[in-house]
Formats: structure tokens, sequence, C-alpha cells
């Protein structure tokens, strides 16, 4: 799910800069002397990374970066835990901000989404209607999936519109059932959505 949102920006490096892999962990073992860098998009990530010696870390925010009311965490803009991060590349100017606030002698940049660069083109033709959900994180209420809000209602939009069934990660098992007894389509790949929706609806999502 994260290799995702890294993936544009590790393709756009020259080779030379790449690495030798995507994954944190080269096999190499620990890096004692912190000179190689290492780029990720999520905080288990950064502190996985510093456990095996990387002392030079560039954080990409997935998604648009969006901070929680009453949620203090090392996932969010500005959050307690990013010391680490030496180079912060934010989606936007909100993002950057908090980051600038809490971290003022790391550097930070902002690059918009280069995952939005690499995205196929969509098909025209006949509405197609895309529906995901979040996974049902309790901790906060706008981290909650809405999908049982909406579930007596899917039948009725699949009958009326071409309807694809997209859902977190963490979710989208739990959505293959009542997708299929709706008889909606299931497609788990967000670039396939991406490619065939007209209109994309979610709760909540780093897509």
């Amino acid at each position: 799910h994260y290799r995702s949102h890294l993936l544009p920006l590790w393709e756009a490096l020259p080779p030379e800069l790449r690495g030798d892999r995507l994954d944190i962990d080269t096999g190499h073992g620990r890096h004692t002397d912190g000179s190689r860098s290492v780029l990720v998009s999520s905080a288990r990530d950064m502190g996985h990374a510093w456990r095996l010696g990387y002392r030079r870390i560039a954080y990409v925010e997935h998604g648009i970066g969006q901070p929680y009311v009453g949620l203090a965490s090392p996932s969010y803009p500005g959050g307690p835990g990013r010391e680490r991060i030496g180079l912060f590349l934010s989606p936007n100017e909100t993002a950057a901000s908090r980051d600038r606030a809490a971290y003022p002698t790391a550097r930070v940049e902002v690059i918009g989404d280069p995952a939005l660069d690499t995205l196929p083109r969509r098909i025209v033709g006949p509405p197609v209607v895309a529906l995901s959900f979040h996974w049902n994180w309790t901790r906060i209420p706008e981290l909650q999936s809405a999908a049982a809000h909406y579930l007596s209602a899917m039948p009725t939009l699949a009958a009326e519109f071409t309807v694809l069934g997209h859902g977190h990660p963490r979710m989208i098992d739990r959505l293959e059932l009542p997708y299929r007894r709706a008889g909606i389509e299931i497609v788990p790949s967000f670039r396939e959505v991406c490619r065939r929706a007209s209109v994309y609806v979610c709760d909540n999502s780093s897509t």
C-alpha cells in the first residue's frame, strides 16, 4: 500500500540514486555509518529504517497528509515522533506548515502528489461510479468506515449505474460479500479505478 505512494518518486530518480531495491531492508545488515539514504511513506517504515541504521530519512506523505483533531501520531503532519526525518516531501502547504512548525531544523518541500502524474488515462464512456471505504479504525471518528451506513443503498445504485467496488487494503476483504450481493464488480486496484471510473466516492482515504 505505501509502496504505491512511493513508486512514482522512486521511478523518477536516476538509476544511480535508486539503490538496489524498493524495500527498506536491502539485505546488507545495519548501516552503522549513517551514509545511506532511505525514502519512506509511513511512520512504521521510518522506525524500521532507523533500527537498520539509516540516518538520512526522507518522508513522503501518503495522500494529502490530512491530520485529525485529538490524534497525536507520527503518521500525520506535525505529529510527535518525526524527529528522525531530515526531509519532508509534502503534498501541500497545509501539511508542510505543520511539519515546519514542529520540526524547524528539518527541510520541508512541497511537491504535490507525484502519483497523480502516473495515473492511467481515463476511459471515456457511459457514467461509472466507484465506491471506496476506509477500514474501521475506532481511535478517531473520521477514520471509521462509513460502509455500514450505505450497504442498503448499494443495490439501488448498482441498478442505475455501472458501479465498481473498491476499498482500503485493510477493508476490501470485508466489502467483498456486500459488493457481490449488490451486483457490484470488485476492483482492488486503485489505478484500475482511476482508469474506469467517472466519479470516485469514498468516506476517507489517502487515495
